[in-house]
């Protein structure tokens, strides 16, 4: 499931394009929620309303998922084999 709930700000990726089979929103959806992530590991949390708690985690999550996605992908086509 993709969301496309950024704040205003939120840089986005790719200008419309594809990038190995992922499009630009599952991309933006795979950074947010990276960018949500982090933010809930660091020092000092943001806090949200109560009522969009759920929400957010739903985004971080999805975003996580796809970008665990996009890498184990670029792993099995070998883009990391001369690391």
């Amino acid at each position: 499931m993709c969301y496309s709930h950024y704040p205003s700000n939120y840089p986005r990726v790719l200008a419309g394009k594809v990038m190995l089979g992922y499009t630009k929103e599952q991309l933006d959806n795979a950074s947010y929620g990276v960018r949500l992530a982090l933010e809930a590991l660091s020092d000092t949390p943001p806090t949200y309303p109560s009522g969009e708690i759920k929400n957010i985690r739903g985004l971080a999550t999805d975003g996580l998922l796809i970008a665990q996605g996009l890498l184990d992908g670029l792993w099995a086509e070998g883009y990391f084999d001369n690391a």
